[in-house]
Protein backbone atom coordinates (compact mmCIF):
# COMPACT_ATOMS: atom_id res chain seq x y z
CA UNK A 1 0.00 0.00 0.00
CA UNK A 2 1.16 3.43 -1.04
CA UNK A 3 2.56 5.59 2.37
CA UNK A 4 0.35 8.66 2.75
CA UNK A 5 1.38 11.38 4.73
CA UNK A 6 -0.31 13.15 8.03
CA UNK A 7 -2.34 15.90 6.53
CA UNK A 8 -1.16 18.74 9.32
CA UNK A 9 -2.50 21.76 7.55
CA UNK A 10 -5.96 21.37 6.47
CA UNK A 11 -6.18 24.71 5.09
CA UNK A 12 -4.10 24.04 2.27
CA UNK A 13 -6.63 20.99 1.66
CA UNK A 14 -8.75 21.19 -1.49
CA UNK A 15 -11.26 18.56 -0.48
CA UNK A 16 -12.14 20.31 2.50
CA UNK A 17 -15.52 23.27 1.87
CA UNK A 18 -15.59 26.15 3.51
CA UNK A 19 -17.91 25.84 6.52
CA UNK A 20 -15.78 22.67 6.83
CA UNK A 21 -12.98 24.64 7.58
CA UNK A 22 -15.39 27.61 10.03
CA UNK A 23 -16.57 24.42 11.80
CA UNK A 24 -13.12 23.00 12.38
CA UNK A 25 -11.56 26.24 13.34
CA UNK A 26 -14.45 26.85 15.73
CA UNK A 27 -14.14 23.76 17.35
CA UNK A 28 -10.26 23.72 17.79
CA UNK A 29 -10.04 27.30 19.13
CA UNK A 30 -13.46 28.96 20.38
CA UNK A 31 -15.51 25.67 21.75
CA UNK A 32 -12.26 24.36 23.28
CA UNK A 33 -11.31 26.98 25.15
CA UNK A 34 -14.52 28.20 26.54
CA UNK A 35 -15.12 24.28 27.57
CA UNK A 36 -11.70 23.94 29.40
CA UNK A 37 -12.15 27.36 31.18
CA UNK A 38 -15.47 26.24 32.13
CA UNK A 39 -13.69 22.81 33.55
CA UNK A 40 -10.73 24.00 34.96
CA UNK A 41 -13.66 26.80 37.20
CA UNK A 42 -15.39 23.41 38.03
CA UNK A 43 -12.36 21.61 39.42
CA UNK A 44 -11.23 24.86 40.94
CA UNK A 45 -14.45 24.82 43.04
CA UNK A 46 -14.52 21.22 43.79
CA UNK A 47 -10.99 21.49 45.44
CA UNK A 48 -12.69 24.44 47.60
CA UNK A 49 -15.35 22.60 49.03
CA UNK A 50 -14.23 18.96 48.85
CA UNK A 51 -10.50 18.94 48.79
CA UNK A 52 -10.47 17.09 45.49
CA UNK A 53 -11.50 17.30 41.97
CA UNK A 54 -12.95 15.13 39.55
CA UNK A 55 -9.40 14.93 37.84
CA UNK A 56 -7.52 13.06 40.92
CA UNK A 57 -10.29 10.81 40.90
CA UNK A 58 -10.16 9.71 37.14
CA UNK A 59 -6.48 9.45 37.61
CA UNK A 60 -6.04 8.36 41.60
CA UNK A 61 -3.35 5.96 41.00
CA UNK A 62 -1.01 8.65 39.42
CA UNK A 63 -2.51 11.43 41.62
CA UNK A 64 -1.49 9.17 45.06
CA UNK A 65 2.01 8.76 44.16
CA UNK A 66 2.60 12.36 42.65
CA UNK A 67 1.32 13.23 46.49
CA UNK A 68 3.54 10.95 48.13
CA UNK A 69 6.69 11.94 46.42
CA UNK A 70 6.44 15.32 47.05
CA UNK A 71 5.14 14.82 51.06
CA UNK A 72 8.45 12.63 51.09
CA UNK A 73 10.92 15.33 49.27
CA UNK A 74 9.30 17.90 52.01
CA UNK A 75 9.80 15.28 54.73
CA UNK A 76 13.37 14.60 53.71
CA UNK A 77 13.66 18.16 53.46
CA UNK A 78 13.07 19.38 56.93
CA UNK A 79 14.01 15.52 58.66
CA UNK A 80 15.53 16.55 62.32
CA UNK A 81 14.41 12.86 63.87
CA UNK A 82 14.93 9.23 62.62
CA UNK A 83 13.70 6.12 64.48
CA UNK A 84 16.15 4.17 67.45
CA UNK A 85 17.08 1.55 65.38
CA UNK A 86 18.58 3.20 62.78
CA UNK A 87 21.32 5.83 62.73
CA UNK A 88 20.21 9.27 60.85
CA UNK A 89 22.35 8.74 57.84
CA UNK A 90 20.73 5.20 57.01
CA UNK A 91 17.02 7.12 57.81
CA UNK A 92 17.81 9.59 55.41
CA UNK A 93 19.47 6.72 52.87
CA UNK A 94 15.93 4.86 52.96
CA UNK A 95 13.74 8.14 52.85
CA UNK A 96 16.02 8.75 49.75
CA UNK A 97 15.37 5.35 48.20
CA UNK A 98 11.86 5.77 48.90
CA UNK A 99 11.35 9.11 47.40
CA UNK A 100 13.69 8.00 43.73
CA UNK A 101 11.29 5.39 43.67
CA UNK A 102 7.85 7.11 44.07
CA UNK A 103 10.03 9.58 41.03
CA UNK A 104 10.52 7.10 38.95
CA UNK A 105 6.70 5.43 39.36
CA UNK A 106 5.57 8.30 38.25
CA UNK A 107 5.03 8.62 34.02
CA UNK A 108 5.73 12.12 34.06
CA UNK A 109 9.04 12.71 36.24
CA UNK A 110 10.48 8.60 35.27
CA UNK A 111 14.29 8.62 33.80
CA UNK A 112 13.42 6.31 30.98
CA UNK A 113 12.01 7.93 27.32
CA UNK A 114 10.54 5.90 24.77
CA UNK A 115 12.80 7.59 22.23
CA UNK A 116 11.15 5.47 19.38
CA UNK A 117 9.30 7.57 16.76
CA UNK A 118 6.39 5.78 16.12
CA UNK A 119 3.97 7.52 13.65
CA UNK A 120 0.21 6.30 12.15
CA UNK A 121 -0.57 7.81 8.92
CA UNK A 122 -4.50 8.32 8.84
CA UNK A 123 -6.75 7.95 5.42
CA UNK A 124 -9.43 10.52 5.83
CA UNK A 125 -12.36 9.66 3.37
CA UNK A 126 -15.64 11.83 3.27
CA UNK A 127 -18.76 9.78 4.00
CA UNK A 128 -21.08 12.82 3.37
CA UNK A 129 -21.65 16.33 4.28
CA UNK A 130 -19.40 17.32 7.20
CA UNK A 131 -18.60 13.38 8.01
CA UNK A 132 -14.90 12.06 7.37
CA UNK A 133 -14.24 8.09 8.13
CA UNK A 134 -10.46 8.28 9.89
CA UNK A 135 -8.71 4.98 9.32
CA UNK A 136 -5.43 4.48 10.33
CA UNK A 137 -3.02 3.11 7.32
CA UNK A 138 0.57 1.00 8.14
CA UNK A 139 1.40 1.20 4.94
CA UNK A 140 5.46 -0.54 5.04
CA UNK A 141 6.78 -3.18 6.63
CA UNK A 142 9.48 -0.83 8.21
CA UNK A 143 6.10 1.51 10.11
CA UNK A 144 4.94 -2.34 11.74
CA UNK A 145 8.39 -3.11 12.96
CA UNK A 146 9.01 0.52 14.93
CA UNK A 147 5.29 -0.30 16.10
CA UNK A 148 6.30 -3.50 17.63
CA UNK A 149 9.63 -2.01 18.90
CA UNK A 150 7.45 1.13 20.29
CA UNK A 151 5.38 -1.20 22.09
CA UNK A 152 8.13 -3.78 23.21
CA UNK A 153 10.32 -0.23 24.49
CA UNK A 154 6.90 1.18 26.16
CA UNK A 155 6.20 -2.20 27.88
CA UNK A 156 9.71 -1.90 29.27
CA UNK A 157 8.96 1.63 30.81
CA UNK A 158 5.99 0.27 31.80
CA UNK A 159 7.10 -2.46 33.78
CA UNK A 160 10.49 -0.61 35.42
CA UNK A 161 7.79 2.17 37.02
CA UNK A 162 5.98 -0.59 38.76
CA UNK A 163 8.65 -2.47 39.99
CA UNK A 164 9.98 0.87 41.35
CA UNK A 165 6.01 1.44 42.49
CA UNK A 166 6.24 -2.43 44.48
CA UNK A 167 9.41 -1.14 45.98
CA UNK A 168 8.84 2.40 47.01
CA UNK A 169 5.63 0.84 48.60
CA UNK A 170 7.03 -1.79 50.35
CA UNK A 171 9.80 0.73 51.76
CA UNK A 172 7.07 3.20 52.69
CA UNK A 173 4.52 0.36 54.45
CA UNK A 174 7.70 -0.92 56.36
CA UNK A 175 8.57 2.56 57.48
CA UNK A 176 5.71 4.37 58.16
CA UNK A 177 5.08 4.64 61.77
CA UNK A 178 8.65 5.77 61.90
CA UNK A 179 7.65 8.81 59.41
CA UNK A 180 7.19 11.82 62.05
CA UNK A 181 8.82 14.75 62.82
Amino acid sequence: MKKIKSQTNFFLEDNYTLFDKISICWHRFVWNYFRDWYYECKYGFQRMFRGYDDKQVFNLDLELIKHIHKILKAFRKDCISYPNQLTYEEWLSILDEMILCFQEAHPETCSLINDIEYDVAFLHRRQGKGFFNIEAVYPTEEDKEKKELYFQKEKEISDYQMNNLNKGIKLLSTHLRNIWQ
